[in-house]
C-alpha cells in the first residue's frame, strides 16, 4: 500500500516538473531571451551616457525599445565603434548595459552587456532611432 502512494507522488511531482506553470516557465525562458522587454514600472534607473534621464524620457524609451523588431544577432561591426550611446538599465535585480550605434534607416546595432558577457544584435525601429538621435553627441 505505501508504494503505491509513493509511486502516486512520485507521478504527481513528475507531471509538475513536465508541465509548470505558465508564470514559472515564463520566468525561466525570459533569464535567456536575448532582447528583453521592459517594463516602466519595474526600471529604477537609467542613465544615458552617465547622466540620469528624466521619467518622461525613460518612457519614451521603454516604449520605442519594446516596439523594436529584432531582426537577427550579429557580430559587432567595429567601422561602427567611433560614438556609442551607452544606455544602463537597472530593472529589478538585473542590470543591463547598452552600447546603440546608429545605421540609419531605423537600423540600430545594439550591444548588450550582462555578467561581463556581450552580444551584439540589430534592431529595426524608427522610433528608438529617433529617440537616440537625441543624444547622439
Amino acid at each position: 500500500m505505501i508504494f503505491w502512494i509513493i509511486g502516486m507522488a512520485l507521478v504527481i511531482i513528475l507531471a509538475f516538473f513536465l508541465s509548470p506553470p505558465t508564470a514559472w516557465a515564463n520566468k525561466f525562458f525570459n533569464q535567456f531571451e536575448l532582447h528583453p522587454n521592459l517594463r516602466v514600472d519595474a526600471i529604477s534607473n537609467v542613465t544615458i551616457g552617465g547622466q540620469p534621464v528624466s521619467t518622461e524620457a525613460v518612457v519614451q524609451f521603454v516604449k520605442a525599445f519594446n516596439e523594436a523588431n529584432f531582426l537577427y544577432e550579429f557580430g559587432f561591426n567595429p567601422q561602427l565603434s567611433t560614438h556609442p550611446i551607452s544606455i544602463k538599465v537597472v530593472q529589478g535585480k538585473v542590470t543591463y548595459v547598452y552600447d546603440f550605434f546608429l545605421y540609419g534607416d531605423g537600423m540600430v546595432q545594439a550591444v548588450k552587456y550582462k555578467n561581463k558577457r556581450s552580444t551584439a544584435y540589430r534592431l529595426k525601429s524608427y522610433a528608438l532611432e529617433a529617440f537616440l538621435k537625441r543624444f547622439v553627441s
